[in-house]
């Protein structure tokens, strides 16, 4: 049953209301509750969440702070409406504009003089199948498939993506970060501390200051004896002729939205959180570095004449509206991780000099003429071409493919039909889709009807796409003040019905 509260401060609201109430008492199961403003300490309340719509004569004043309370109460109330009432004679667009906005709890706002029957009944009507219809259907509690601890989301958000058959992604990831633990400089000294050229004493220094360090600050032209590269990068390459390094590379490819950057950006932050069997926990400025160190381009959305310069960076006046320094990509991830996302669009020129510095990790940045930098990087790729046809088809190096050893796929949704349950539940426990409430979620349930629906899609957009659905559908559950998702509530607009 639903719960009508009218609450007015004299006696126009009953006056108009009444006979309109009482008309759809003969249609609907409704129990109705006239109160005056100063009863409202006096009102009952239920001993269970009920299905409540407060029907309330606004204040002639926006500032009257008793009625913003109640507002600001009910927004916090399960299934609780609120149906705005004002008594103006000319509607006041800002009066309505706050209401809306500022309460979850407001589905409608009018004057006293524009109620009518048939809009009573819409109200009444749309509120009962939100009550009652809806919830008796079978639903399902968050967490049900696939549980995670508080604070977990970030941490195993990309153990959602390995769900559903991906066995030999998970082997390709584990030999890739085993044989990058034992190639690559180390990371840290004996004592666990984090050896990094960017990090001096604890404090962070940004990439450029160090660029400009070497290659000299617009306006100082440096000596040819001063061209020289700095004592640590020395250090580097002393250590890499000493043991021998080959760094291993990754290529990941998949269709638009199955988490390939997702991947990349967990390989980098597990390198820096993970030594063997250690877990290290980071203080400020070691997160903010390895943050940094994580350097991302997109290879289709830099001009073919640009992307050199993006990469390695170069010297003030190295081409005419270089005023300043740039250390590029790779300088500023060094011993961190280059991200080339859509690397099928590299220009083939790029592709030979990116096929030079995969080989020894040196490259000379532009306008520079000192000795090469050695600045070693893991580099991961990514694509959503099948670039064994554009190496076919001459639009990509056989060489530059090949030096990819580790490559993996990550399938699409179509292909994980076997634990989608687990991924819907997985994405709302992400604390951003939906948000903690007190104990609980803004959401807690999902019916069955919904879940059929999200599973029926074909997903042309992947795990991005299922994340900003469900985004949405919280979002118009909340409006409504449920917290259980329908499938009124999940917005697909693309692909049709899986087969």
């Amino acid at each position: 049953m639903l719960r009508v509260i009218i609450l007015q401060k004299n006696n126009k609201l009953g006056e108009s209301l009444g006979p309109l109430l009482e008309d759809c008492k003969r249609i609907y199961n409704i129990q109705i509750e006239w109160k005056q403003w100063n009863d409202l300490s006096t009102l009952s309340k239920p001993s269970e969440p009920q299905p409540t719509l407060w029907i309330v004569e606004a204040p002639g004043e926006d500032t009257d702070t008793q009625f913003v309370d109640l507002l600001t109460n009910l927004d916090k109330t399960p299934k609780s409406w609120v149906y705005v009432v004002s008594p103006r004679e000319q509607f006041d667009s800002s009066e309505a504009g706050q209401m809306w906005l500022r309460h979850r709890c407001v589905i409608n706002y009018d004057l006293l003089g524009h109620l009518t029957l048939s809009g009573v009944r819409n109200i009444l009507h749309t509120l009962l199948g939100w009550a009652t219809s809806d919830q008796s259907q079978r639903r399902y509690a968050i967490g049900q498939w696939l549980k995670l601890a508080e604070g977990e989301y970030e941490q195993q958000k990309f153990l959602s993506l390995f769900l559903g058959g991906m066995r030999s992604v998970i082997l390709e990831v584990r030999q890739f970060l085993h044989l990058l633990e034992r190639e690559f400089p180390p990371l840290r000294d004996r004592s666990g501390c984090l050896n990094h050229p960017f990090l001096n004493r604890g404090k962070l220094e940004s990439p450029q200051d160090h660029f400009d360090k070497i290659v000299g600050k617009p306006g100082h032209t440096l000596s040819k004896s001063s061209r020289t590269i700095p004592e640590w990068m020395q250090k580097l390459q002393e250590e890499r002729r000493t043991r021998g390094y080959t760094l291993p590379h990754l290529l990941i490819s998949g269709e638009t939205g199955t988490g390939k950057t997702l991947l990349a950006r967990f390989l980098h932050h597990y390198r820096f959180k993970n030594l063997g069997e250690k877990t290290f926990t980071l203080n400020e400025p070691e997160q903010k570095l390895i943050n940094l160190i994580f350097q991302e381009l997109n290879c289709g959305a830099v001009p073919e004449k640009l992307i050199d310069g993006e990469l390695f960076g170069g010297c003030a006046g190295a081409w005419s509206d270089l005023h300043w320094n740039t250390p590029g990509k790779i300088f500023s991830a060094c011993l961190g991780t280059l991200f080339l996302d859509e690397i099928s669009s590299l220009p083939l020129e790029s592709q030979a000099t990116l096929l030079k510095y995969l080989d020894d990790q040196t490259y000379t940045p532009i306008g520079w003429h000192g000795e090469r930098f050695y600045i070693p990087t893991v580099v991961i790729a990514a694509t959503n071409q099948d670039l064994e046809q554009l190496v076919a088809a001459g639009r990509f190096r056989q060489d530059l493919y090949e030096r990819f050893r580790f490559r993996v796929r990550l399938p699409s949704l179509r292909e994980r039909r076997d634990h989608f349950d687990a991924l819907i539940d997985f994405v709302l426990q992400n604390p951003t889709i939906n948000p903690p409430r007190e104990s609980q979620r803004e959401v807690n349930f999902i019916t069955e009807e919904a879940r059929q629906k999200l599973y029926s899609y074909t997903w042309p957009g992947n795990f991005r796409e299922l994340e900003q659905v469900l985004w949405k559908a919280v979002r118009a559950a909340s409006l409504e003040g449920l917290d259980v998702l329908l499938a009124r509530h999940i917005q697909l607009t693309q692909g049709g019905p899986y087969e």
